[in-house]
């Protein structure tokens, strides 16, 4: 139920056929939208309902797949749980496998961070281990990495809300580490303790003697780790931590272990983009060192990362003026860390489909760093009044501008910027009115970025 284009609705379709199972393939979606999945699952005996979904597929079948995005509470999800099938995700199954091949599972979550966190905690086991593997939420099929993991292997994984939501176990878990905690997916989640559950739950899943990484600057987490009675493994950035855990202070990493104060890394040869990502490194090391990690492989292994795509990416330069993608910003504190991280003058394409996450930080933030911001969607319609608010409050001369769509938005950018300073994409809101992800979007605004740019070299007439 529900295809996608991520690669988990199309592993799961083909894990499936591939064992002689009879599947049905159903999407609202059409054929057009879904082209790219369809075309990678060409050949195999799958059949697809299309456009809509059909009552009686749901009520004759013995196993449901279900796309994280689909609600809780769906009347087809229900109906076929009322009629003996089993309900369960494509992160579940590969769960199940990875389980199976003897997998060691490190799990990352939070609202911000997590994708980067991710990276960085494998590259550092890579250096351990070179079976290493990752997924989960970063994208592609788990039940496809599951089947060609080593045996005995590492397997770090990126884990949503809505991939919590649905789990009824976690097998193999044996480090959690939990990033932060702030209002997001308010479209999807009924409430924000419901939301902040789903992320609790890691902490349920984790077994007794498991270590859980956390981050000692989130009110929240803080009253979890007091909370659960187990081990915990603390990070943060500027100071250290009260208890045992690793910060960064300077171009150091530092860690405290039995009441001891020992040098782990140096970041100065480390891609990292502004504070965010030093606590990001901070917990992929006190994560990695849970694992049983030497000092030595954080090192390498944080030397070794490479920033991941849409994040922070600049994808264009034209003489004084560059193009950053940070499609990935979909929530309002992952755009004020860009917005941090930016030097010089910068103008702000924000908005996008609206998860319902308050604006009101973000807003001051544009308000008092930005030059300017073009604003799209239904979220952007909603931070641009934030922002005006804002910009009075403080008297900011901030240009602000309601764009028909992406691509109005990129060409105010372009125009208001006259080939100098930062156009960054940050929205602080997810892609899903125009694009089928953040991937796309940020691909679209490197297309224009570069179609810019090669404009402008090519002489005249």
């Amino acid at each position: 139920m529900g295809l996608g284009l991520f690669g988990g609705g199309a592993g799961a379709a083909r894990h499936f056929a591939e064992r002689g199972c009879a599947v049905t393939v159903t999407d609202l979606r059409d054929e057009k939208v879904l082209a790219p999945a369809i075309e990678s699952l060409a050949g195999l005996p799958i059949r697809y309902v299309l456009g809509g979904h059909r009552e009686e597929d749901f009520a004759s079948c013995d196993v449901l797949v279900v796309n994280p995005g689909v609600r809780p509470a769906n009347p087809f999800v229900e109906l076929a749980r009322r009629s003996g099938a089993r309900v369960t995700s494509e992160f579940e199954l590969g769960l199940e496998r990875a389980a199976a091949r003897g997998a060691r599972v490190l799990a990352v979550t939070g609202t911000n961070g997590k994708s980067t966190t991710a990276a960085m905690l494998a590259s550092i086991l890579a250096q351990e281990d070179p079976r290493t593997r990752s997924g989960g939420n970063l994208g592609g099929s788990l039940l496809a990495l599951a089947d060609s993991l080593p045996e005995g292997a590492s397997l770090v994984l990126e884990v949503s809300s809505f991939q919590l939501e649905r789990l009824s176990a976690f097998p193999a878990l044996a480090v959690a580490v939990i990033t932060n905690l702030a209002p997001n997916h308010l479209d999807w989640h009924r409430t924000l303790d419901e939301y902040y559950g789903a992320k609790r739950r890691l902490i349920d899943f984790l077994p007794e003697r498991g270590p859980l990484v956390l981050n000692a600057a989130d009110p929240v987490l803080r009253r979890w780790g007091a909370a659960v009675g187990r081990r915990v493994s603390w990070f943060s950035c500027g100071s250290p931590p009260e208890g045992e855990g690793v910060w960064a202070e300077g171009d150091r990493l530092l860690v405290r272990r039995n009441g001891r104060d020992d040098s782990l890394a140096r970041l100065g040869r480390v891609a990292l983009h502004g504070r965010h990502d030093l606590e990001n490194s901070a917990a992929a090391a006190a994560a990695a060192l849970e694992w049983g990690a030497r000092a030595e492989s954080v090192q390498k292994g944080l030397e070794a990362y490479r920033p991941l795509r849409h994040r922070l990416e600049e994808v264009a330069r034209a003489g004084e003026l560059r193009f950053v993608d940070d499609s990935s910003a979909t929530t309002p504190e992952s755009a004020i860390a860009a917005l941090a991280s930016v030097e010089g003058p910068v103008y702000v394409i924000a908005g996008g489909n609206d998860k319902g996450a308050p604006f009101d930080a973000l807003a001051l933030e544009l308000a008092r760093r930005a030059a300017g911001v073009a604003l799209v969607g239904a979220a952007g319609a909603r931070l641009a009044k934030a922002v005006r608010e804002a910009a009075a409050r403080l008297a900011s001369p901030i240009r602000i501008e309601e764009a028909r769509d992406f691509r109005d938005a990129f060409d105010k950018a372009v125009t208001f910027m006259a080939g100098r300073g930062t156009i960054l994409l940050s929205p602080g809101a997810a892609s899903l009115d125009e694009f089928a992800n953040f991937a796309e979007r940020g691909d679209t605004f490197a297309e224009l970025a570069r179609s810019y740019v090669a404009a402008r070299a090519r002489p005249p007439g």
